[in-house]
């Protein structure tokens, strides 16, 4: 998720296309971490933690981007 350019140097079509690459990577983490805490591989509190900033940014980014990233996935 780390962008060479700043967000308001970015052109419409590159930012859009890093929140798209950056919504797919939040779902994939989430998924991880849900996976994670369902086996009990890890500290459960600071799995949960991880998994609901990865959801929280997910929706962040489909709030900023409306239509444009895919709200089923979440």
């Amino acid at each position: 998720m780390n962008h060479a350019l700043p967000l308001v140097l970015r052109s419409p079509t590159q930012r859009l296309a890093h929140a798209r690459q950056d919504h797919a990577t939040c779902l994939v983490l989430a998924a991880s971490y849900r996976v994670r805490l369902s086996r009990a591989d890890g500290d459960p509190a600071d799995l949960r933690q991880r998994h609901m900033w990865a959801i929280d940014h997910a929706r962040t980014l489909r709030t900023r981007f409306p239509g444009a990233l895919s709200a089923s996935q979440a």
